[in-house]
């Protein structure tokens, strides 16, 4: 999955920013990992564990939305998004359709946090 940003700002902030993202979900806990790489290589890295029940999907989109807030944080403004998730990257492009409920607040979250993005798959 591939999130493009261009705000039409100087061309400081147009720079690529990559995000990837896991999460896994099984009876001895769950959690999720994200690395945020900067243009110029430098990597944020953040492990989570949940103290919630969630399911392999739902894990997904957690290590997505927490990725999202971070580059956000940082200003990203320009933003590749790579995930190994078929059901997560296809609800995102409109491939796939949200047909759960969970599902689709999680997609929406993703859309709010997106919102601001000229450009999203």
């Amino acid at each position: 999955m591939t999130i493009s940003v261009d705000l039409s700002k100087p061309e400081a902030d147009k720079e690529l920013w990559k995000l990837y993202t896991d999460g896994v979900a099984s009876k001895e806990g769950s959690g999720a990992g994200l690395v945020l790489q900067s243009p110029k290589g430098e990597e944020i890295t953040y492990a989570l564990r949940f103290d919630f029940q969630v399911s392999n999907n739902e894990a997904e989109y957690e290590a997505l939305l927490a990725g999202l807030r971070l580059a956000k944080e940082v200003g990203a403004k320009q933003l590749a998004a790579l995930s190994d998730s078929l059901l997560i990257t296809n609800q995102i492009n409109g491939t796939y359709e949200a047909k759960d409920p969970r599902m689709q607040k999680y997609l929406d979250a993703v859309r709010s946090l997106t919102s601001t993005l000229k450009t999203f798959p």
